[in-house]
This record gives C-alpha cells, structure tokens and sequence, in this order.
C-alpha cells in the first residue's frame, strides 16, 4: 500500500477550498487540521457567519482552529497535534511565524497566483491584468518570513484571455492549482522536486491591497479616450506608474484597467450634472479597434450613476451639464 501523506490546511476564501478540492478526492492524501479565521459578524441580523473554508472543515469532519487576531492564540493546541508532512498556505491572510511552518515534516507549501518574482502582495490577478500581461503562472513555493520570496517549486503557466476580469483569472488560477497540487506535493515528497531560491528583488511593485480610491479616472481623461486622444494622462495613482504597462495608449490602459479592478473598487470618475457633482461608475466598457491604433477609443455601455441604478451610457449623457 501507497504512503499517505497529511495536509494542514491554513487559509480563509472560496479559493482556498478550489485550490485543496483535488487533494480531498485523492487517496495519497488526508487532511488533518484546518486553521481559519473566527466566523465573521455579518447582515442585519449580526449573526456569525463562518467562511468558505470554515464550512469545508465542517463537511471533511477535520480538525478546526479558529484564530481571531494571530497565531499565538492557537499556538499551544497546535504544537500538541501531530505534525502534518505538509502545511498548505493559501489565501490566509495573516503572516505566519515561524514556529507554524515548522510545524510541516517534509514542508510548508504556499500557492501564489502570479508568476513569482512578479506581482508579489495581496492583489496580484489585479495588477497582471491592470498591466495587460497576455501570459502568467500559479506559484507553488515554500514560505518564508518574506513577503512571497520563499524558494520556488514549480510554477503552473497560464494564457490569459482577453475576455478575463480579475475573478475569472483568480477562478482558473486555482481551478489550475487544484488540479496539479497532489502530483507536486508527490514530487516533493519523492524528492523529485528541488525547490530553487528566487531573486531577492522583484522586477514589478508590490501587489499591494486595493482601496476604493484607486479605481478613481478623472473625467477629462476618460472623455479624451471616449475622443480618441491617446496621450492624454492616465490619473489611476501608482498602479500604473511604477513599472512600465505593456499598452500602447490611454484607451487600452483605461480597458486593461476596467479588467483590473471589475467588481471592485471598480473605475469611477466624477461628473458635472444638473444636479451637481455626482460620482459615475462604469460598469461596462469596450475598446473602439476598428481604427489605426493611434485613434483607438473606449465606448462606454452599461454605467452607475450615484443614488441609480446601472443603465446605459446614453441615458446619462442627457443629464451632463456641459462645462
């Protein structure tokens, strides 16, 4: 009989549960604890409200440690278990001490959906797609103190599609991460697989986590781009200044940046109308390729007008007040 090996599993979102879904169903592998976050006051009601992987732990009938500030609320129960072969890291959330990755007898494993050194940080499907990157990769490494400098075990390629919002990059990333995860954790327990230290510097800014505010265009801009005027200044703070994009104008930077930040914080601007100064979000938009890529445009579709509900561009644009 085939060795089985243990997985701790450390993480808190409906992509930590996609990520493990192919070690649940298969037989070389058991989990033995699950460490969460405590459930989350939520609604009207303010009633708790466990996560995604929370309600996993519950279903597998696996050991569960809830934590609610850092790890040294659990640290005691869990140096008593019996240590896993591995501890899974995948979108947790809270930095881990060094004590918890010792924990793991062959190793501490952490996913990372972005091709390491890129994009390293919380938000790194956002800002692949914010730069209009045509190929990335899932990261499996080994954690360390650092932020995601750990050595690399292998990375699992990925074609993005020009159709992906950051969701859709998120959901195959680890719909790609579940699907390889038991052959290389085999791998590495085989000793066929040999971790390799990564550049201590990353050529890309950190992924650092999204405020509302970064989804902010100035009206000027977008109306340019509506226009056809492909120099005009993209305003979206750092995120698109720190390292050179790899769009041609301020039409496919405003597009790429609508796929970056859809759902949320989204690209927002604000507009002079009969009633005032009121904030626009767009919802939908496309690129004009029909012409020269000198005077590419955006056309908006589907926007939000503050205190509305979504509707369609041109039903806007009859309550602008012009300047």
């Amino acid at each position: 009989m085939q060795e089985q090996y243990t997985v701790a599993i450390a993480g808190s979102t409906a992509h930590t549960v996609q990520a493990v879904q192919g070690l649940a169903h298969h037989p070389r592998f058991r989990f033995s604890w699950i460490l969460t976050p405590v459930p989350k006051i939520i609604g009207r009601d303010k009633n708790p409200t466990p996560n995604p992987l929370h309600r996993f732990a519950q279903e597998q009938r696996t050991d569960l440690f809830l934590i609610n500030k850092n790890l040294s609320e659990v640290e005691s129960e869990l140096r008593q278990q019996e240590r896993p072969d591995f501890l899974l890291v995948v979108d947790f959330g809270y930095v881990l001490p060094q004590w918890s990755l010792d924990l793991a007898k062959i190793a501490p494993i952490n996913v990372h959906p972005s091709a390491l050194p890129r994009w390293r940080g919380s938000s790194p499907g956002q800002f692949v797609l914010l730069h209009g990157e045509k190929n990335s990769a899932v990261s499996i490494m080994i954690p360390n103190l650092e932020l995601d400098q750990g050595p690399i075990i292998t990375t699992l390629p990925l074609t993005i599609d020009p159709s992906w919002m950051y969701p859709d990059y998120y959901a195959h990333s680890f719909e790609l991460t579940s699907r390889s995860l038991p052959d290389v954790l085999l791998q590495l327990a085989e000793k066929k697989l040999s971790p390799q230290p990564q550049p201590l510097k990353s050529p890309t800014p950190t992924a650092r986590r999204l405020t509302r505010d970064d989804g902010y265009i100035s009206w000027n801009t977008i109306k340019a781009a509506m226009d056809g005027e492909t120099s005009s200044h993209l305003e979206l703070n750092e995120l698109l200044t720190q390292a050179k994009p790899a769009h041609a104008n301020v039409p496919r930077l405003i597009t790429a940046a609508h796929r970056g930040l859809t759902p949320w914080p989204g690209i927002w601007t604000k507009i002079s109308t009969e009633k005032g100064e009121l904030r626009l979000k767009v919802l939908e938009i496309q690129l004009d390729e029909s012409a020269h890529p000198a005077t590419e445009k955006i056309i908006l579709n589907t926007v939000q007008l503050e205190g509305s509900t979504p509707t369609d561009w041109k039903h806007v644009q009859q309550l602008l007040k012009e300047n």
